[in-house]
């Protein structure tokens, strides 16, 4: 029986060659299903006190700027005019205070 040493070892060189390939090719199969359950999941959500807030916070200035929007009436303007000028207005002080601190107040937030 003839063995030739040369056929031998080719068959085992692309033996191992088409192993190593189909080995290569598994593991990018295997490692591509791996990494697509690595990534995270990132949700941002707000608390209910927050989104709470939020609305008190836009129910409050929808009713300032209705509040701002709304035109003092003339007849009223014309009273005050009159007491002011006859020296019967009189300022309560306490409101007075009471509204220049609130002012302060929301310059010293911003």
């Amino acid at each position: 029986m003839d063995i030739s040493i040369d056929s031998s070892v080719d068959n085992i060189r692309n033996s191992y060659k088409n192993r190593t390939v189909s080995d290569a090719a598994e593991k990018r199969n295997l490692s591509g299903c791996s990494r697509e359950r690595q990534f995270d999941k990132v949700i941002i959500t707000s608390s209910s006190r927050q989104v709470e807030e939020k609305k008190i916070a836009e129910e409050l200035t929808r009713q300032i700027l209705s509040e701002v929007n709304t035109p003092t009436p003339e007849a009223k303007i014309e009273e005050l005019k009159q007491r002011v000028t006859q020296g019967t207005y009189l300022v309560d002080a306490d409101r007075l205070a009471d509204k220049i601190l609130l002012q302060r107040g929301e310059q010293t937030d911003e």
